[in-house]
């Protein structure tokens, strides 16, 4: 993304980490996922797994706490389609919109802008996010509505 030209804002749970990459790639590193939301139009996280996502998007000094209606979040971690469902609907209660993108692909994949992501969620928020997406990934696929809650029925 930052290759690609979108200013950026970043966090990460490592301190340190997201001030030393903002440096070096003409971004701003803040303190806290609320910091991040108050700042964005669009939140992407990637994180390990569910509870994290739950943590980074809903917990304490959380997107949420800071996010303004019609904020778009683009979850591209691997996580259970029950977790995706809960936090979409936590987050569509303030206002929140959320894209589940996992992707496919190693880290030169991501750092090459090769990754392939699956994209499920309402057609206008995938519009939305897809330039961003294009920075990531070489092949892009719209599933329709939540490709987790797809998955599990």
């Amino acid at each position: 993304m930052a290759r690609a030209g979108f200013p950026l804002t970043v966090w990460t749970h490592t301190p340190g980490k997201a001030a030393a990459w903002a440096s070096e790639h003409e971004a701003v590193a803040v303190d806290t996922p609320a910091d991040l939301a108050g700042v964005s139009d669009i939140v992407v996280s990637m994180v390990v797994d569910g509870d994290q996502v739950a943590s980074v998007l809903l917990g304490g000094a959380g997107v949420i706490e800071a996010a303004r209606e019609g904020l778009l979040c683009v979850d591209m971690s691997t996580i259970s389609p029950v977790d995706s469902r809960r936090i979409a609907a936590a987050l569509e209660e303030r206002g929140v919109r959320m894209l589940d993108a996992p992707v496919t692909g190693s880290s030169p994949r991501a750092q090459a802008g090769t990754l392939t992501i699956m994209a499920g969620g309402a057609a206008e928020d995938f519009t939305r996010a897809r330039p961003l997406l294009e920075a990531m990934g070489e092949v892009i696929v719209h599933v329709g509505s939540s490709a987790r809650a797809r998955c599990s029925s």
